[in-house]
């Protein structure tokens, strides 16, 4: 009887051993299926990273700024504003203002559109033989609408 409660001790503790050893991988499937994913973050760590992050896009309040470029390419004309003579006095004690020496400088692109009438003359001729043509010239010249005035 004491080699079957031997035999019986060793199999309850093996069987014991095997639970253990069962349970612990129970429990490491279940974390894996039902457990924290690595996918997902918390909510509240997701909004300290956004608010790190985000900085404001744009121009920066303060900043000057560099504009649009003037091309180099357009034809430059200089001019030279000055108020008129009889402007160029004190209006309270009417004494001369001086001159500074200083002036005050700018640059602007300027749009010209020039329009014109072109006053054409065709010459015709009149034919000296007996062709069946009786008139001859030259066409007139291509136009934005077949029927307008205005051409390109």
């Amino acid at each position: 009887m004491r080699a079957e409660t031997g035999e019986l001790k060793e199999e309850n503790a093996a069987l014991k051993k095997q639970l253990k050893e069962e349970k612990a991988k129970v429990a490491m499937l279940s974390k894996m299926v039902f457990g924290k994913k690595t996918e997902k973050q918390n909510k509240s760590k997701k909004r300290k990273d956004k608010k790190k992050n985000t900085k404001k896009r744009g121009a920066k309040p303060g900043h000057k700024g560099s504009g649009r470029k003037i091309p180099e390419d357009l034809s430059k004309r200089e001019e030279t504003v000055d108020i008129p003579d009889d402007e160029k006095f004190c209006p309270k004690c009417g004494l001369p203002y001086e001159e500074l020496g200083s002036e005050e400088c700018s640059n602007e692109v300027g749009v010209e559109k020039s329009y014109y009438v072109r006053f054409i003359r065709r010459k015709k001729y009149r034919k000296t033989c007996s062709c069946p043509k009786p008139i001859a010239g030259r066409p007139g010249p291509g136009k934005t609408y077949p029927e307008g005035q205005i051409s390109p």
